[in-house]
């Protein structure tokens, strides 16, 4: 089935039905679509055609989903551009895709004129790709990843069919909405569900007290967080009767877009009598795996792997790398205006994760290039970090490897330690419950401690940036 077919029968079933609800705005899924039609249609008047590239560069909001549809409306290519990036990286990314209009905060939406319809009227496009999503990068510039519709909202559902999110769903959002998860997971998700987006504020710590006050608000069933998000969130919630209510009205909390610690699973369990779902995707081939509630309950896993996708490993740097086939991958890479392709092997994509997979279900152990070589030997940061990070009075930690005359590479751990502690105290601590559980040679040679661990707006460490500082 076509993207366009589908979309047109999701909307013409919830026509009257919630589409967005927003703290100033709630629309259902006729008046979001007569809006985005008043956007693409002012975009046509300009003498803009389909084909041509449409930047959006506006805060997290209803209107950025008005502007997502009004692109799919006019089949105008989407180009995200989040406006917490850098200005040279927000430079960068117009350079390359040379949009035609940019749709910025003066943009007035709801001033167009609008024609009222009776049903929607969404058309495939002839376009090798409709959108270009950048990632936040863990190193160098932001990279394009091109994508089709077809193989975005395909993606979706398979992933609605195996967690059985249906048109009951209310996914409380709070991703930036520039990035792939801020649009695949939790707006593009609960659309094609039928069900309802629930626009919360952008997270940040400062609003960490009451974050779950609209959620709660807006009877939230769904929502997707991020690992440090996770974290935050156990710290600041300490109001029982919000722990009990997360607890009673949550169908699911998923968690992505960065690796999830032991520890961290079970504290959030601890708090909220709620599991983490833990999931892997990635922005070339778009979401892999997901926990259901039920098996984030009993399993330390990223859950199982969508039937449509195959898997398998090859050798490199002396590791399995764990390379994945999906009908859904990227058309291309964007990058300084040029196109490649990152597919090997008759179309797998290459994941840069060590993992394992049992009765279909996926497990990741680590990264190939966090990899350390201390004398010869290998080690996985991730094996040290889950030991640390599950230890009292620990924020924060990532391992990394630092040049060494000798050994070629030493291990070096930066941790954030809470800022009630005695931090010497707690560092020795560390050290010897370190030593107590890991073998002479992949002991760490170096402990620093960090006000905080670099990190992307995904929630990524951003390692190299460690490793640089350090260096």
């Amino acid at each position: 089935m076509s993207y366009s077919t589908k979309l047109n029968s999701i909307f013409k079933d919830s026509w009257h039905s919630p589409a967005i609800q927003a703290e100033t705005l709630s629309l259902n899924y006729q008046e979001f679509y007569i809006h985005a039609n008043a956007v693409s249609e002012y975009l046509k008047s300009l003498s803009y055609k389909p084909g041509d590239s449409i930047a959006i560069n506006l805060s997290n909001g209803p209107e950025y989903c008005i502007a997502y549809l009004a692109c799919i409306l006019g089949n105008y290519i989407i180009v995200p551009v989040n406006i917490e990036l850098t200005e040279e990286d927000q430079d960068y990314i117009i350079k390359t895709t040379n949009p035609v209009f940019v749709i910025n905060k003066e943009f007035n939406f709801f001033e167009l004129e609008f024609e009222e319809f009776i049903k929607p009227a969404f058309q495939d496009s002839k376009l090798e790709y409709d959108a270009i999503f950048f990632t936040s990068g863990t190193t160098g510039m932001p990279k394009g990843v091109c994508h089709s519709l077809d193989s975005l909202v395909e993606n979706v559902t398979s992933f609605n069919k195996n967690m059985s999110l249906k048109d009951n769903v209310r996914m409380y959002h709070v991703l930036p909405m520039a990035y792939m998860a801020g649009f695949l997971n939790t707006i593009l998700s609960p659309l094609i569900a039928g069900g309802c987006i629930l626009v919360g504020p952008r997270f940040n710590p400062s609003n960490a007290l009451v974050f779950w006050d609209k959620a709660i608000k807006w009877n939230a069933n769904s929502i997707w967080l991020t690992p440090t998000l996770a974290a935050i969130l156990i710290k600041f919630t300490r109001d029982q009767a919000v722990k009990d209510k997360i607890k009673i009205s949550m169908d699911n909390i998923f968690c992505g877009t960065a690796p999830l610690s032991q520890s961290l699973r079970v504290n959030f369990l601890k708090t909220f009598s709620q599991p983490l779902q833990e999931s892997f995707g990635m922005s070339e081939i778009l979401l892999v795996s997901s926990q259901t509630r039920a098996e984030a309950s009993k399993e330390s896993n990223v859950g199982s792997i969508l039937p449509e996708l195959l898997v398998t490993k090859r050798m490199l740097d002396g590791q399995e790398e764990l390379l994945i086939k999906s009908p859904w991958s990227l058309k291309c890479y964007l990058i300084e205006g040029k196109t490649s392709s990152p597919l090997i092997n008759d179309g797998f994509m290459p994941t840069g994760d060590i993992g394992e997979i049992n009765k279909k279900k996926l497990s990741i152990t680590g990264r190939i290039k966090d990899l350390i070589i201390r004398g010869g030997v290998n080690i996985m940061p991730a094996s040290i970090e889950n030991i640390i990070q599950s230890i009292p009075g620990v924020d924060d930690v990532a391992v990394v490897g630092l040049p060494h005359e000798f050994w070629g590479e030493q291990i070096c751990v930066c941790v954030v330690i809470n800022h009630k502690n005695d931090k010497d105290g707690a560092l020795q601590d560390i050290k010897i419950i370190v030593n107590k559980k890991i073998t002479n040679n992949m002991r760490p040679d170096k402990y620093i401690i960090l006000d905080e661990i670099p990190k992307n707006t995904n929630g990524k460490t951003l390692k190299n940036d460690l490793v640089a500082r350090l260096k």
